[in-house]
């Protein structure tokens, strides 16, 4: 059975902020200026791909990241 605690409980209001805070995709637009953002550690790498609206704001279309395997750190 679970046993909802305290700590359960802040857990859950941190997964549900990450949810509703999580950000919004948009559908790729060829004919809008396109950015791609990559960043690389020992350990991972990651990347965003964003367009530019109509107010030059970014808007994200898509993202990734991984980690590295130990292979790959070497």
């Amino acid at each position: 059975s679970v046993h909802w605690n305290k700590a359960a409980q802040a857990a859950f209001d941190q997964v549900k902020q990450l949810i509703v805070h999580s950000p919004a995709l948009v559908m790729f637009d060829p004919s809008k200026p396109t950015i791609v953002s990559t960043d690389a550690s020992d350990y991972g790498v990651g990347a965003v791909l964003t367009q530019l609206d109509s107010n030059d704001a970014e808007q994200t279309v898509a993202f990734a990241s991984r980690s590295l395997s130990d292979v790959e750190r070497k």
